[in-house]
């Protein structure tokens, strides 16, 4: 006949553990309780050897939570810079100006990521020293290799926001059409006010008084005649609306600031801080380190 199997329950396990630990012997615990030596140290060392894989499993989850949420909170950074890059354009109110310009979703932000990196990554080394000895060779290379690093992270960190997100970057590229689409009325306007030979200070206030028009007129024998000379923002916001082909580029370019409010408004709603974090623990990336 086979020995006779001793199954030890929990509690038991736990309060041989107990006792080993205060400094018992694995005999004067056998001697207590009246079992084998041996299956007391069987089930002591067992018992450890699950509650160290257990801490360590916990470590790790710990440590993997950690970067986890360093890395949610730069792409987070990312999509907050994404919106800051985007708005200027998109809401002239913010910026005092009509003025439309062509922008370069992908170059601006890659840019302003790569200095963001740059900063978190070079710390106390870019701020002027005292010592003099910090100045030297050392220094530099390393502020060179803390360029070279941010660099390759600004671009591994807008795409890792693109597989996060990739409803993203369709409204980054129409928003990049509407705003080509602002740019070319602007220049168009730009140009019949040049042919008029309108001073250049009285092109971008006319067209907000041409824009104020448009807006609150329907009719041209609503407002006063233009006048012979047009000296004020107001007679060169008259002109624009009263002249056929002017009124025609500036109804355009109301028409794509409009659009662009609007598609920046899209950017809005899918990078605000709630919607966002939501969206970001929805997919994974490549660099996510949950695995």
């Amino acid at each position: 006949m086979g020995r006779r199997q001793y199954k030890v329950n929990d509690e038991t396990a736990y309060r041989w553990a107990e006792k080993h630990r205060r400094g018992d012997s694995f005999r004067k615990i056998a001697l207590d309780e009246g079992v084998d030596r041996r299956l007391v140290a069987r089930v002591v060392r067992r018992l450890d050897r699950a509650k160290h894989l257990n801490e360590v499993a916990a470590a790790f989850r710990d440590v993997r939570a950690g970067f986890l949420r360093q890395h949610l909170e730069l792409l987070e950074k990312i999509a907050g810079s994404l919106l800051e890059l985007t708005a200027l354009p998109s809401l002239p109110s913010l910026r005092g100006s009509l003025c439309i310009n062509r922008l370069d979703v992908d170059e601006e932000l890659l840019d302003m990521v790569e200095k963001q990196r740059y900063v978190d990554i070079a710390g106390l080394l870019i701020v002027p020293s005292v010592s003099s000895k910090e100045e030297g060779p050392e220094k530099m290379l390393k502020l060179q290799l803390a360029q070279r690093r941010a660099k390759r992270e600004a671009g591994v960190l807008v795409e890792d926001l693109k597989e996060h997100l990739p409803d993203l970057w369709p409204i980054v590229k129409e928003w990049e059409r509407v705003l080509a689409n602002c740019e070319a009325s602007w220049k168009e306007l730009a140009r019949q006010v040049e042919d008029k030979g309108i001073a250049q200070d009285l092109f971008e206030p006319g067209v907000g008084a041409g824009l104020n028009f448009l807006s609150k007129f329907k009719q041209a024998e609503n407002l006063p005649r233009v006048p012979q000379k047009l000296e004020s923002a107001s007679d060169v916001g008259v002109w624009l609306f009263r002249n056929g082909s002017t009124r025609d580029s500036l109804g355009l370019f109301q028409q794509s600031l409009k659009e662009l409010e609007g598609a920046y408004g899209q950017l809005e709603e899918l990078l605000n801080p709630l919607a966002l974090r939501k969206a970001l623990l929805a997919r994974q990336c490549k660099h996510c380190p949950l695995a």
